[in-house]
Order: structure tokens, then sequence, then C-alpha cells
């Protein structure tokens, strides 16, 4: 049993019994097409796709997503079967949602408003910025003390900051990281203003 929970297909309770774990989720994806779950929800999804957006079902295995349908606008249905295997989960907004319901709660609200903060203090930076280095630049949006309200916009989020734990930090370090890693080893070379 100890085997089967490294692997992820048993999981350990606390007053010590095994359960089904996230690894028996994916060993019964692939038997859905026999079930007829895709037969029924096929249906479903292509006319969830009329939006115009990618729609995806897929299931959670350990830090993965295995999807069972994936389609981008512009390909047929049929190709979104299967076309995708497994993904690590936080590369994809369904992984996303799906890490949301199995991580600590507290912790994700945490992460979240450190993003959240960090983005805001270099929207406000950059707004000062870009009224320094270009000044001609075409503003559809003004607004009046954008030296004041800027300055304190960042001022307020560094402040915020600091109310943060080190365990966060930390963690928000390594998604840093782990961002820039990708960015840098797949991003800076694919961007379509790059090229």
């Amino acid at each position: 049993l100890k085997t089967l929970a490294y692997l992820g297909i048993a999981r350990q309770t606390a007053d010590r019994k095994y359960t089904a774990g996230p690894g028996m989720h994916v060993l019964a994806a692939q038997s859905l097409f026999a079930s007829g779950l895709i037969r029924r929800a096929l249906p479903v999804l292509e006319h969830l796709r009329r939006f115009g957006h990618t729609v995806a079902l897929g299931v959670l295995w350990n830090d993965s997503v295995s999807y069972l349908f994936h389609a981008p606008p512009g390909i047929e249905a049929a190709r979104g079967l299967g076309r995708i295997g497994l993904l690590p989960a936080t590369t994809s907004g369904i992984g996303i949602a799906l890490l949301a319901a199995v991580f600590p709660l507290d912790v994700l609200g945490e992460l979240t408003s450190m993003g959240t903060l960090i983005a805001f203090a270099a929207v406000c930076a950059g707004v000062l910025i870009l009224r320094r280095t270009q000044p001609d630049l075409p503003r559809p949006f003004r607004m009046p003390m954008a030296w004041l309200i800027c300055s304190l916009g960042v001022l307020s989020c560094i402040a915020l900051l600091t109310a943060m734990t080190a365990h966060n930090w930390m963690l928000m370090g390594f998604w840093t990281l782990g961002g820039f890693a990708i960015y840098f080893s797949y991003g800076y070379r694919h961007s379509r203003l790059r090229k």
C-alpha cells in the first residue's frame, strides 16, 4: 500500500486508512471513453466552444493535469480529444483551478494578495517611469496628481507586503523564479513582440 501511496494511486488518511488517491483518477480517465462520459460531455463542450474560448476537460494528478479534452478556437472538436497528455498544473487555467481546490486556502489567498500587490506597485511605478521617459506617449486615460497618487500607491503596496510572513515570501520567490525560468527558456524566444 505504501508503494501505491507513493505513486498517488492510494492515499493514507490521518487515521492510517487508505483511500483512492489522485493517481487513481488518471487511471480512471483512461476508462472514461468506455464509460460514455466523453460521448455525453462532447455536445456540451462543443456548445461552449461557440464563445470563442479554449474549452478543456481534465483531471488533476499530483502536480499535473491529465486532459481528456482540450480544444482552442479554430480546431475541430474531434482533434481536442486526447490532444494533450499530462501538463504541469501551474501552466494552465484548469490546472490552477484544480490546484486551488487542494491547496491550503490561507496560503493561496496570501500568495494571490502578494501577486496582486506586486503587480499594482509595478503599474504605479510604470506610470511614473513612462511619464518621465516617454512624455509624448498617447494617454487615453488621464488622472490628476499622478506623481502623488502613484507614489502613494507604491508605498501602500510596500507597506502591505511587509506584513506577509517569511514563508509566503519564500513561496513567492520560488514562484517568481519558476516564472523567470519559463520566460527566459521559452517566452523570450517565442514572443510575438520580439518578431
